[in-house]
């Protein structure tokens, strides 16, 4: 007997790949008015899957009780759908509730399974690329970014090797206007990470990954400081502990 959260998470993974497969290699689907006869019914058929990924996109409210659910299997599969419809069906983000679509895959950084994370961070990467407007709604700054933050004051929740990678192109996809006042932001991200790193008891092979994250994101924001209106005071006013890394 197959459980309630397989049969929903079966069926919502059975979306994502019908629409990475069939949607995939498409930029947009073709005119019926102006194809020839041979593919009119190609045509037909992929309006057909359009308009019906649509519906079910809205009439499940974006997925966002999925997204909520207690179970870890029914998430990680929502954070699947969400990629592929982000991926495949661009305009269907754009034509609704875009502050509710914010707060779903970004509000995410709550998720504490590190099985999910894989699938979390390929939602949110491809997102905060694809539609960088997603950071400038009004959920933001309300839950998205204290969520960040505590995922990572406890050390992403034993997701190292698949979160803090991501966080360098995480920034890099983030506007300017989207993070003011900025010197607060990238305040509260080294501090976040660094009370996630002195907190936890981090293993030899994830203390490295963090290291290497750190030390890439201070780079890359320094050499981003004038894009972000940083005065280079605020390099130095971080008061850090000092610790011996245990990889040394």
């Amino acid at each position: 007997m197959f459980s309630i959260s397989q049969v929903i998470s079966s069926a919502l993974l059975a979306l994502s790949t019908f629409l990475d497969v069939i949607l995939a290699k498409k930029s947009s689907i073709p005119s019926i008015d102006t194809e020839p006869m041979a593919q009119r019914k190609n045509a037909e058929k992929l309006l057909e899957v359009d308009h019906l990924a649509r519906r079910i996109y809205v009439n499940h409210k974006y997925f966002q009780d999925y997204a909520k659910s207690k179970s870890s299997q029914i998430r990680c599969a929502t954070y699947q759908t969400l990629r592929a419809f982000a991926q495949n069906l661009p305009a269907v983000f754009r034509e609704n509730d875009l502050t509710t679509v914010a707060g779903i895959v970004l509000g995410s950084f709550s998720e504490k399974d590190p099985s999910c994370y894989i699938a979390l961070w390929d939602m949110i990467l491809l997102v905060s690329k694809e539609y960088p407007e997603v950071w400038d709604t009004t959920s933001v700054h309300k839950f998205v970014l204290p969520r960040f933050w505590a995922f990572l004051r406890h050390m992403t929740h034993g997701s190292a090797k698949v979160s803090y990678p991501c966080i360098l192109p995480l920034l890099s996809f983030i506007s300017a206007n989207s993070v003011k006042p900025a010197t607060e932001f990238f305040s509260e991200l080294f501090l976040s990470l660094w009370a996630g790193y002195k907190g936890g008891n981090m293993g030899v092979e994830d203390e490295i990954i963090f290291l290497k994250t750190i030390q890439e994101c201070f780079s890359w924001t320094i050499k981003n400081s004038e894009r972000f209106s940083l005065s280079l005071s605020l390099f130095f006013s971080f008061t850090l502990k000092p610790q011996t890394p245990k990889c040394l």
